[in-house]
């Protein structure tokens, strides 16, 4: 494209975060070598084949890349907030050492990697937020200084908001613990501070930082099989007794032959009918019916629409399904595994 175009640009890429050769290598040596993060379980326990396996890598490269003349770096999988410390530890020149300054820009990379979440997107504030400037957000900027000093703000004349609270909101989403991890550095926030110091102006201290860990995170991509569902419109009382009817002729429908087909089925209510509603709307709650299974013949119509909805006329009254069954056709799934 920069060729295309005439540009005078030097690309860098970034790579060393694909590793699904290495992974598969290292089961066929050592099937327990890889745990999930969550579960605890091993990759052989697994149950599924890995198709690409991309480890998150830190900044460090990205600094790199500009300082070897880099106008443009392109990156594989790097950690969200990896991009900020490359670039600041590029401009201001600091080395792999200096934690302290990288992990202050590590956790101005965690406060804007979301968009417009720390300027007053997804707030739990929005009642106080100016709704004139709603539809108009303005998108983050870390100012991030030698020291790893960092403030952040947003450009003039947008809306939404940047204050302590929305900055707290971003700084405990997806946080695990005291200590935030990277490839470059790892974060202790539990002496993180947020200052207003000005008009959609706020100042992060208090970060502290240590090595980074030996071990990174890997993602583990495969194919999970397919998934289906139907719903219903349920109306009026006793919605828990209707949906247990429900379920139980569904089960009874479907039988054990084909439910043992199925890794998941399960029915569930989403909403509630107040006690004395003024209009039907008001009445209705969704009931839903989902189900995954390795093979999508276990989800065709034969022996997933069917079942569900060959039995309508005898079962709770009003019994009502959504007309678009587009949702019911197998669709395929992927499976992520996360792994250290």
């Amino acid at each position: 494209m920069v060729a295309d175009k005439g540009l005078d640009l030097n690309i860098a890429w970034i790579e060393g975060d694909s590793v699904l050769g290495e992974v598969k290598e290292n089961l066929k040596r050592d099937p327990s070598s890889y745990l999930h993060v969550s579960t605890e379980k091993t990759l052989a326990e697994w149950n599924f084949e890995p198709l690409f396996g991309q480890c998150y890598l830190g900044g460090i490269g990205v600094a790199r890349a500009f300082s070897e003349g880099a106008s443009i770096v392109i990156c594989g999988r790097v950690a969200d907030a990896s991009p900020i410390i490359g670039a600041a530890a590029w401009w201001h020149g600091w080395s792999r050492s200096d934690y302290d300054k990288l992990a202050q820009s590590l956790i101005a990379g965690h406060l804007i990697e979301c968009s417009v979440y720390v300027t007053g997107g997804n707030f739990t504030g929005w009642k106080s937020l100016d709704w004139g400037g709603i539809n108009d957000f303005g998108y983050p900027i870390a100012e991030i200084d030698g020291e790893g000093g960092v403030v952040i703000t947003k450009p003039e004349g947008t809306g939404g908001l940047v204050s302590v609270d929305t900055c707290k909101e971003q700084l405990l989403y997806e946080i695990q613990g005291t200590y935030y991890l990277n490839c470059d550095v790892t974060a202790v926030i539990n002496k993180a501070s947020l200052t207003q110091v000005g008009s959609n102006r706020v100042r992060l201290s208090g970060i502290t930082g240590r090595p980074p860990p030996a071990t990174t995170k890997m993602g583990l991509t495969a194919f999970g099989g397919y998934q289906a569902e139907v719903h219903w419109a349920m109306v009026g009382l006793d919605i828990d007794e209707k949906v247990k009817l429900l379920e139980t002729q569904l089960r009874h429908n479907f039988g054990k032959a084909r439910l043992s087909k199925f890794s998941l089925w399960n029915v569930t209510v989403y909403g509630t009918a107040p006690e004395n509603p003024r209009n039907q709307n008001a009445a209705t709650v969704d009931v839903r019916l989902f189900a995954q299974a390795n093979d999508a013949e276990a989800l065709s119509e034969a022996n997933f629409l069917r079942p569900a909805l060959d039995m309508n006329m005898h079962t709770y009254p009003g019994a009502t399904f959504h007309a678009d069954l587009r949702t019911a056709v197998p669709k395929p799934v992927g499976e992520l595994s996360t792994s250290e």
